[in-house]
């Protein structure tokens, strides 16, 4: 049947894709993932329409976005009994299997009509009643659905060709399901096929027991072996062996005296599978014995004929075909495959019938019969059949009792070792994995096409209107419901308590407004839940901005009505409701208004926004650069005020991009200027420009007023970046973090708003400090007081400074500068604080004290006392959390370095215990395990008395006594971090794992999570230092025995392109031959913007590890650009002129001194102009340099993407180190010409 559902999904876009078409981008990507596809319930035909799409959140380590996006899709929902029509794409002896869209139907033989022969000598094989019907692959077929199997995305489906069909040969076939391997498992039973020694066995015991095995593999694994001590004990008591020689061996794989040449010897295992395989055809009555005897090594038997191609894959396919019959609905059970031989082992219809066959050889059915004698199943002598004496059977009896017994202690022992645990308990480490031989190399389209991306399930927390936790906010539940609020432990079904039922605030996906259709594209429930802020028609602005039409949705009525009822078509910038859950206050035109909920009146707040002045939203700099978002807008929790910022960048200079190619305004140009490229002017502050006047400003809601306060020892307006806003509480004071423009003072502002006055409370010098900076953050987390609590005054936490690493303090009243430190030791605590919990006086944060390159959840008490772990035994990894809002439970994502999984639990101060796992990734797992991927070495170097992290990416089957070539990638940005232990299968994977070469990631000096010594050294003077450290690590691995040091690259982008080119030049061509620099700054005066989101443009596609929430001080946390980026490391260039001379790339005799280098840019950039390049290039002609090579990208912005330019780059970076290592390179820089003479070649 067919349904209209609505649906989620969550879409990575890799840095490429962002921009102004992103919306197109992502419909594209959803229409290409999902179209044709299945949730395992339901088969998507069709997306109607991508009606609502989430702010993206950058993926820390990847630079990637993740979007959730809805959509309305028509689906088609298969019911046992339904009639459908096919196409059958596979033909075996013991059916077929038809392709109806996404499911896949397999035929079996006792579903088709009797009159319905296989026919095997036909080209192709095929089902027919004499050539009147045919049934071959390609054929066009209607079937009836008997039975069903959904997976996690995928469906399956056994069908019938009989009106009435009997389900009798399905429920015979099915017995082996418990017992054989799960579909999804095969891979463990073909490896044991595959097996060539006992010591492989071993292997892969070990490995398993190394990585943890699913519950999965060990119900196979116990299943296997219940087949084997089962099958003994029939053997020594309920028949004697000479009768089960007798029973099973005309069909049961032989084992010679002495294997054959080349032979392997007999997996038991293998041998008791096959066995099963071949019970259960006796017992449905389709067995061909010959068919099995391709797998004895019985040297007595005449060599059977070779197993061409064509028939191997039929064999495999009708071995599928069985695994995919067994689990079906119109079927019975039972606990393994002896007892299926325990049920046929008195049926006399068998019985007869081997004995009728007895000496019989078995042959395929197009060959014809040859005769031997019988043979014996253990010791492969050929006897008769005999009598086994009572003392025998005794004997075997007692034995067979103490192999149950042992097995039964070892599986206990084997349990309690704790080798056994899910992946979610310990994961995959690829330190301790050996590379198979057999695996598949990684290839760029499997990079490109985000094959080892991991699924993450994201939860939105919401706090409840008497402020209760545990809640979640769930958009299209499974019940119908569009929009609803549960709790948690509903998630649960066995879960002890009985959690509250769930509120549903919205019905349905849409709703009608004055006879028209509204779809949500955002929805934002009040605190008490009664209302509904809906916008819809959404349409992107910048990369945080938007606008779109505003809707208040009632809850009791399920009706909505416009904003602003007068102007209900006009599009809104921002709007917020109330904390009182009584007003909404948006922004339009750049101007303020406001809606109260009990009338329709809008009242407007200012009057003179316009192109150069924003009221409410950020511009473009403070958008892009300070906030993260399109919020400036700030509601006190009593409602009674709302504060905001007052944005005039009338004083900022412009900067044109243009566009060759494209029109990204959508406007048709002039007749007369078709030929002329599309200029779109943007306001840009670079280093020592002016920048714009911000203010904060205030709304008395009561009153209809607006004021600012004049803050006792503040900083000029020019001199001025307002970085964070937080409302103290219902006091009516406000906490303001401000720094000057070069960013190294730091002031805490409190402002009374109802004495409209501020002043100070604390500033801090790092120039005098550690002459470092300070990062922008929003993490500032007031702390109300509570008496009966402990909390005497109010207070807040903040990131401090503490013997020279990132700590976290409690600052207590808000005016005391002297905090309590909550944290410190030589670690630093990132993204802190991420939860209070007010109710235990807790902090949570995370912290990177057990390595600075993982990341664990700690918390903390408000006195500095009782830190612990939240993920007890978390061993070595990294970890992401997102806490609910009262801190009483925590999502937990594992991110690396094995395979990600996401748990629910409750944290250790809830004392009503849960734990949930909510993705475990298995899919991602088998496809690692299947593909030969680098093994991982992280060491730590010391250069010049500073402690680097180094990652080494070793090719499969490394050889020590073998020379590679070394490839390294850095980024090298102020605080960034690339060595990590999150999981990642890249661009970098892919250059290691099938090109074969070694791949080194440094995290020099600058980088970030190593105290501030090390952070801060390369201000005023950045790609120093980075490049001094790039070139020492590429001494110390030029000197290793397995390196060639004659073939030795470096690459980056963004920063990293910088500090490629950088490194060129301070090395000269001693260590480094070879560089390829993409979208590299060359001179800091021309830094338009940086967005560090993008640095991880080297690993296209989606993103492998998209963490749940931005990780503030990581790589990929904000993006910082413009002037605010580079005068925070560099100062002003008015303040450092000799910092940006030294900066910028102008040896190009050094450059020349490389073999050969290549840059490559985007024309359209708006964050590195092409600008930068371009100054290179005309450097390098007034040098005379010409060892390098240039692409240039069309309308390209910085992630390169327009017109398939992504691929591009990814394809030039691989040949073009291709032919590097490979030497052309050298070939080009010695060429001599050559000219032909008397029919010679003679050079000149």
């Amino acid at each position: 049947m067919f349904f209209l559902k609505e649906l989620e999904k969550t879409i990575q876009l890799h840095p490429s894709y962002f921009g102004p078409l992103i919306r197109q981008h992502i419909h594209r990507e959803l229409l290409q993932k999902e179209e044709g596809s299945s949730t395992g319930k339901y088969a998507i035909v069709c997306i109607l329409d991508a009606f609502e799409i989430s702010d993206g959140k950058v993926m820390p380590g990847s630079g990637s976005a993740e979007y959730v996006v809805h959509y309305k899709a028509i689906v088609w929902r298969p019911y046992k009994g339904e009639v459908v029509d096919g196409v059958v794409v596979s033909v075996l002896r013991t059916g077929f299997f038809v392709d109806c869209g996404s499911l896949q139907v397999f035929v079996g033989r006792h579903m088709i009509p009797s009159e319905v022969k296989f026919d095997a000598n036909a080209t192709p094989p095929q089902w027919t009643d004499d050539g009147e019907q045919v049934i071959e692959k390609g054929t066009n077929i209607r079937i009836k659905i008997k039975g069903l199997r959904s997976e996690v995305e995928k469906m399956y489906a056994v069908g019938t060709m009989k009106e009435s069909a009997s389900t009798s040969g399905i429920s015979v076939l099915t017995l082996k399901r418990s017992a054989l391997l799960p579909l999804r498992r095969r891979r463990i039973a073909n490896w044991f096929a595959q097996s060539k020694a006992a010591n492989e066995h071993k292997d892969y015991c070990n490995n398993t027991a190394a990585r943890g095995v699913s519950s999965t593999e060990l119900r196979s694994f116990i299943a296997f072996e219940i087949i084997w001590i089962l099958e003994f004990v029939i053997r020594s008591h309920v028949m004697s062996p000479p009768r089960l020689k007798e029973w099973l061996g005309p069909f049961r794989p032989t084992r010679a005296l002495t294997p054959p040449p080349n032979s392997a010897a007999e997996d038991p295992l293998v041998t008791n599978l096959q066995r099963a395989i071949i019970a259960q055809q006796l017992a449905a009555g389709s067995f061909t014995p010959g068919k099995y005897t391709h797998l004895t090594h019985d040297v007595s038997m005449p060599r059977e004929r070779a197993v061409h191609e064509e028939e191997a894959e039929l064999l495999s396919k009708e071995q599928s075909a069985r695994h995919l019959e067994d689990s079906y609905d119109d079927s019975t059970s039972s606990i393994s495959t002896t007892s299926l031989v325990l049920e046929h082992i008195n049926d006399p219809s068998i019985n007869s019938t081997l004995r009728a066959q007895r000496g019989e050889k078995y042959t395929d059915d197009d060959e014809p019969g040859q005769t031997h004698e019988q043979f014996d199943i253990e010791d492969g002598r050929y006897q008769a059949p005999v009598a086994v004496d009572k003392k025998a059977r005794r004997l075997l009896w007692i034995i067979g009792s103490i192999c149950v017994v042992g097995w039964g202690l070892a599986l206990v022992f084997f349990l309690m070792s704790g080798s056994y645990k899910p992946i979610s308990s310990r994961p995959h480490d690829p330190l301790a994995s050996s590379t198979k031989g057999s695996g598949k190399k990684v290839t760029m389209d499997e990079v490109f096409e985000g094959h080892f991306s991991a699924r993450r399930q994201s939860v939105s927390w919401i706090s409840g209107p008497s402020g209760e936790d545990g809640l979640l906010l769930e958009k299209g539940a499974s019940d119908g419901a569009y929009l609803a609020v549960k709790d948690i432990r509903s998630r649960d079904k066995d879960h002890a308590s009985k959690p509250a039922p769930k509120t549903i605030l919205m019905k349905k996906g849409s709703f009608e407004v004055n006879g028209k259709t509204i779809s949500p594209s955002n929805v934002s429930p009040s605190k008490d839940f009664k209302k509904v802020l809906v916008s819809s028609d959404v349409k992107k602005n910048w990369r945080h901005s938007s606008t779109g039409k505003f809707w208040i949705f009632d809850v009791e009525t399920q009706t909505a009505e416009p904003l602003d009822p007068e102007h209900a078509e006009d599009r809104v910038q921002l709007a917020q409701l109330s904390p009182q859950s009584d007003a909404i206050v948006f922004t339009r035109d750049n101007n303020m208004f406001l809606r109260k909920l009990n009338s329709k009146e809008v009242v407007q707040i200012t009057k003179d926004g316009g192109s150069e002045l924003f009221y409410g939203i950020p511009d473009w700099v403070y958008e892009e650069e300070v906030f993260a978002s399109n919020i400036a807008t700030w509601w006190s929790e009593d409602g009674k005020y709302v504060a905001f910022l007052r944005t005039d960048e009338s004083t900022v200079p412009t900067f044109p991009v243009q566009y060759f190619i494209s029109r990204p305004s959508g406007k048709e140009p002039k007749p007369g200027e078709e030929s002329y490229p599309e200029v779109r002017d943007i306001k840009y502050p670079k280093a020592g420009a002016p920048n714009p006047i911000v203010s904060l400003q205030f709304y008395d809601v009561a009153k209809n007023e607006v004021f600012s306060v004049e803050i006792e020892d503040d900083f000029t307006d020019d001199n001025r970046l307002i970085t964070e806003i937080v409302w103290a509480g219902k006091s009516g004071k406000v906490l303001v973090r401000e720094t000057n423009r070069e960013s190294d003072i730091l002031k805490v502002v409190l402002i009374d708003v109802q004495k409209r006055s501020g002043k100070t409370v604390r500033t801090e010098n790092v120039a005098e400090l550690d002459g470092g900076w300070f990062e922008v953050s929003q993490k500032t987390s007031f702390v109300p007081a509570d008496p009966d609590n402990g909390r005497q005054e109010d207070g807040y936490i903040d990131t401090i400074i503490h013997e020279g690493y990132d700590h976290i303090g409690y600052f207590t009243p808000p005016d005391n500068d002297k905090p309590v430190v909550l944290t410190q030791g030589q670690w630093e605590v990132v993204d802190a604080p991420s939860r209070v919990d007010l109710k235990n006086n807790l902090v949570y944060y995370m912290s990177t004290e057990k390595s600075s390159i993982e990341r664990h959840p700690y918390s903390v008490y408000l006195n500095g006392t009782g830190k612990q772990e939240v993920v007890s035994d978390s061993g070595s990894g990294y970890y992401s959390a997102s806490f609910s809002s009262g801190g009483s439970f925590a999502l937990i994502s594992y991110e690396g370095p094995g395979i990600p999984w996401q748990k629910i639990i409750s944290t250790p101060t809830n004392t009503e215990k849960y734990e949930k796992v909510i993705e475990e990734n298995k899919s991602l797992d088998r496809v690692v395990r299947e593909r030969e991927l680098p093994t991982l070495h992280y060491e730590t170097i010391d250069v010049d008395g500073f402690t680097l992290n180094v990652l080494e990416r070793r090719p499969p089957h490394f050889n020590a006594k073998k020379q590679y070539p070394v490839l390294f990638y850095q980024y090298s940005g102020p605080g960034s971090q690339t060595v990590d232990k999150q999981f990642r299968v890249d661009f970098q994977s892919y250059i290691a794992s099938s090109l074969g070469y070694i791949v080194i990631t440094v995290d020099g000096r600058g980088t970030g999570f190593l105290g501030r010594k090390f952070r801060c050294i390369t201000r005023g003077n950045i790609g120093y230092y980075e490049a001094h450290d790039q070139i020492a690590v590429a001494k110390l691995w030029a000197a290793k025995k397995y390196v060639d040091k004659e073939r030795l690259a470096i690459w980056g982008w963004s920063y990293g392109g910088f500090n490629t080119l950088k490194t060129l030049e301070q090395d000269g061509g001693k260590t480094f031959k070879y560089g390829m620099a993409v979208a590299p700054v060359t001179d800091w005066r021309f830094y338009g913007k940086s967005t560090l989101s993008y640095f991880d443009a080297f690993f296209p596609g989606p993103s492998p590890t998209p963490p749940p929430n931005l990780c503030p001080n990581s790589l990929t946390s904000h993006a910082f650009s413009d002037s605010i980026y580079t005068e925070r490391y560099m100062h002003t260039p008015q303040h450092n002129t000799a910092g940006y001379n030294n900066s910028t790339i102008s040896d190009v005799i050094s450059l020349s001194q490389n073999v050969r280098f290549l840059v490559m840019h985007g024309v359209a950039d708006d964050n590195v102009h092409m600008q930068n390049t371009l100054n290179l290039l005309d450097k390098l002609d007034l040098g005379g340099v010409e060892n390098y090579d240039v692409h240039v990208f069309p309308d390209s912005d910085h992630s390169i993407y327009f017109h398939n330019a992504n691929r591009i780059v990814y394809d030039k970076l691989r040949w073009w180190l291709i032919n590097a290592f490979n030497g052309e390179w050298v070939k080009i820089k010695k060429a001599e010409p050559k000219a032909q003479i008397d029919g010679k070649d003679r050079r000149r």
